[in-house]
Parts: C-alpha cells; structure tokens; sequence
C-alpha cells in the first residue's frame, strides 16, 4: 500500500487496445477529427450551419465560433482553430489512425473478430487517405507518415512532392479497400443498421476518385 500511485493521467496503448469499447473510442475520435476536416469544432447545431454564415438565422453570441467569421468574413486568420489547427490537427488524426492499424490486434478476440480487427484497420487507412486529401487541396505536397511515432524517433521529415503525396493517398485507398466491406448492415450478428455510416469500399473509391481529379 505504500506503492505510489499513478497519477500522471498517462493513458497507455496496451490499456487502450485491451478492450473493445476502449479501441472502438480511439477509432471515433478519429472519425469525430477526420471528417470535419476543415471546420472548428464547437460550432454547435445552429451557429457555423450554411443559414447561420448566410443570415437565414441568427449568427449567435460573439463567443460563437460562426460569429468571427459572419463578421469578419472567410479569413482563416480570424477563425479559432483556423488553418494553422487544420493542418496541426490532421497529423493528430494521422497517428490516432496508426495506433489503430498498429494495436488493434491486442484486443481480445473473445471482444472483436480478426474479421472485424481488419475492418477498424480498413477504416482507419480511409480516414488517412482522406485527410491526407484535405492537406493535398491546401498545401499541395506534405510530409509522409507511415507509422505512429515515439519519442525517441526523428520527427524531421521532409516535405513530399505534389507526386509523392498523390501516390501515399492512393496507397492508403488500396489499404482501406482491400480490407473495408461493401456495407455494415448485420455486419455482426443481430447488429441490423447499428453500423451504417462507417467507410466502406465505396466511400474508399470516392476518396480516390476525388483525389485523382483533383491531382487531374
């Protein structure tokens, strides 16, 4: 009883991945950060919607996020978590996703399938691939990540060509729709549509399709 304590609030990976539930979240969060690439969080159900920015309703409080930007117009400048945080945050999304890919077998298969292991894994390269896109729209060329650092690894690595970056998406798609289903619906027994929603083959060649004709 005289041990001390963990109190550092330190999480680790073999914590995360010794469940489902607790693997499962590490995959949300990276949906939840992924797919609203581009938008500040916090902007609420109202302020920050298409009628809100347009003045159909009201643009809120000034401590709402779509505030700034009905005043102030589209300067990303003004805009809390604006292109700075866009770009911070995709490489947060990037090593959620590569903790997944790289710890998921830990959980138990009593908890989760090997079948529905590749899948999370299947997801987890679409969502890169499709922020890997986002930063391809507005920086063109960008450092390729394959891996989830640790401290002890050179984190200097050097900006990609336009080419390169083109490339690691499709790689990443190829990934995604090698192990992705066609849909969820019972993808697990007695689960009927509780899944819909998640990638898919589809939604992985729609990444590929946009990326090409963008690169195009």
């Amino acid at each position: 009883f005289l041990a001390m304590p963990e109190v550092t609030g330190s999480v680790y990976k073999e914590d995360v991945f010794s469940n489902r539930k607790d693997a499962e979240g590490m995959l949300w969060r990276a949906y939840h950060r992924a797919l609203r690439d581009g938008l500040p969080e916090g902007w609420g159900i109202y302020h920050g919607t298409l009628a809100s920015l347009s003045g159909e309703i009201s643009r809120g409080y000034s401590w709402h996020n779509g505030y700034t930007v009905v005043v102030n117009g589209p300067d990303p400048a003004n805009v809390p978590q604006g292109i700075p945080a866009m770009y911070d945050e995709g490489w947060q999304v990037i090593r959620i996703c590569w903790l997944v890919i790289e710890n998921i077998d830990m959980v138990p298969e009593a908890e989760l399938s090997t079948e529905m292991k590749e899948y999370m894994k299947g997801e987890a390269y679409a969502l890169m691939a499709y922020r890997y896109m986002g930063m391809l729209y507005r920086w063109g060329g960008v450092p390729i990540v394959n891996k989830a650092f640790a401290m002890t690894d050179d984190l200097n690595i050097p900006r990609a060509s336009v080419e390169q970056t083109v490339n690691h998406i499709l790689s990443l798609v190829t990934e995604a729709y090698n192990r992705l289903p066609d849909d969820w619906v019972d993808i697990e027994s007695g689960v009927g549509e509780k899944w819909v929603g998640r990638m898919t083959k589809g939604a992985a060649l729609a990444i590929k399709a946009r990326t090409l004709t963008f690169a195009a």
